[in-house]
């Protein structure tokens, strides 16, 4: 634009000096010369007022350039927050860059937006428990998040961008991706990880104009197969518990049908079958429901101070007569009579009841039972020992699940119903409370229920044994 100006100019100036002197050359030759100085100072003046103005808007024009393509290259670097100042421009210019500077702005904001949603994603995505892998058509790994890294032993860092037979070396995994490519289908499989986990890997297609690829998705079933596990085998304890004692009564009672009613010498023993059998299906109830009172959390009843010595001391008069019958002493060690817990009166009775009957149980003539208690500043604990059969170290991490038999022959003989010790263990729990075993074969054991206390005042005072 402005070497069309330059242009323009130039030749207006020498139109200027050619009519100037066609001027000049037509008056009387005494008035040339001073006609030629006046017209020589009025064309420099003008001449010096327009290379002026020329140089100025040359370099305005110049500066303006030199702006604009400042701004283009920190558009091109990525700098959004860079600005052109539109003083430098006029008119239609001006109203342009108005425009593209409202056009940058939009640009940042709907940025800053996909930023900050991309961020939100990837925290969701870090944060889930389901494994998340996305691959692409030709078996790149797109994504992985951290439940997927754990699973299945990945570096998140290297496996992005990668074959996947390159950094997933499990081929129910390999072949879930193929089949789900090839036919367009979902599907899943159950494997198991190296860290014994049960894993749950389900594949869908990801849709896309251009490019299909597959998202995997990986459930550790672990927890809930175990819990399953649980089920069925508390379903076929329950049946071969209710099932034991109901068909001895039937046999007897078919026994008696078919005329042994009519001996007297043998009848009345099977009449005492049929009531022993029909006790311990009675027992067996009376514990079921019990455990599902324990269990049950949907209304729990609010704690309150229950004294413990007076529990303990019913517990070991309504068990003095068993001990005297099988010849063990049952002993209730001195404690703060005052000492109190935070929980319920029948339930911490119940608590007990299971543990000095299990320690009768299994101790045998001669043997010895002793009933603690220990007050904390936070705890109580209450602990049962004796000196009795024990428990082998590879059976005392079950041994307070439901229906677990150290042997089965030993609850047969001895009458257990295999629920006690877990109805202990529920109960404790839902007074905010923990068990402890510490037992050895052949020496005894010692059952330790450690209870939220409440303030104890009263100063100690000895208790006596039973």
């Amino acid at each position: 634009m402005l070497r069309a100006l330059w242009k323009a100019l130039l030749i207006a100036g020498l139109i200027g000096l050619l009519l100037g002197g066609i001027t000049i050359a037509s008056v009387p030759l005494e008035y040339r010369s001073q006609l030629a100085i006046r017209f020589a100072v009025a064309y420099g003046v003008i001449a010096t007022l327009v290379s002026i103005w020329l140089v100025q808007r040359s370099t305005r024009h110049t500066k303006a350039e030199s702006d604009l393509m400042w701004w283009a290259n920190d558009l091109a670097n990525g700098d959004l927050a860079s600005r052109v100042r539109t003083p430098m421009f006029s008119g239609e210019q001006a109203q342009l860059l108005q425009h593209l500077n409202r056009l940058q702005e939009s640009t940042r904001g709907q940025i800053e937006q996909l930023q900050a949603d991309r961020r939100r994603s990837f925290m969701v995505l870090a944060h889930m428990v389901e494994g998340i892998v996305a691959i692409d058509d030709e078996r790149r790994v797109l994504l992985v998040n951290e439940a997927a890294c754990r699973f299945l032993k990945l570096n998140k860092e290297t496996a992005v961008g990668r074959k996947l037979l390159e950094v997933i070396r499990v081929p129910e995994v390999t072949n879930l991706v193929n089949q789900t490519l090839s036919t367009n289908e979902d599907s899943e499989v159950e494997l198991q990880s190296t860290d014994m986990r049960q894993l749950l890997v389900k594949s869908s297609t990801l849709p896309s104009e251009s490019r299909r690829g597959v998202l995997l998705t990986i459930h550790d079933q672990t927890q809930l197969k175990q819990l399953e596990a649980m089920r069925r085998e508390f379903v076929a304890n329950v049946s071969h518990e209710l099932k034991t004692p109901l068909a001895a009564v039937k046999g007897y009672a078919e026994t008696l049908q078919l005329g042994a009613i009519d001996d007297k010498e043998i009848a009345p023993h099977f009449v005492d079958q049929i009531l022993s059998q029909a006790d311990r299906l009675e027992r067996l109830i009376a514990d079921m429901m019990h455990l599902a009172r324990a269990q049950d959390r949907s209304q729990p009843a609010a704690p309150v101070d229950v004294l413990v010595f007076p529990v303990i001391q019913e517990c070991c008069e309504t068990y003095q007569p068993v001990a005297a019958q099988k010849e063990i002493e049952l002993i209730l060690e001195p404690f703060d009579e005052a000492c109190t817990i935070l929980g319920e009166r029948e339930a911490l009775l119940t608590v007990v009841n299971n543990l000095v009957g299990n320690a009768l149980r299994y101790t045998q003539v001669g043997g010895h039972v002793r009933v603690s208690c220990q007050p904390g500043e936070e705890q109580v604990s209450i602990a049962v020992t004796d000196d009795g059969l024990g428990i082998p170290h590879e059976d005392q991490e079950r041994i307070f699940e439901r229906f677990y038999r150290v042997e089965k022959a030993r609850d047969q003989q001895y009458g257990g119903t295999g629920l006690g010790l877990a109805i202990v263990k529920n109960i404790v729990q839902s007074f905010g409370g923990s068990m402890r075993l510490q037992s050895e074969p052949g020496k005894g054991s010692t059952f330790e229920a450690v209870l939220p206390c409440s303030p104890a005042t009263v100063p100690l005072q000895t208790a006596k044994s039973v």
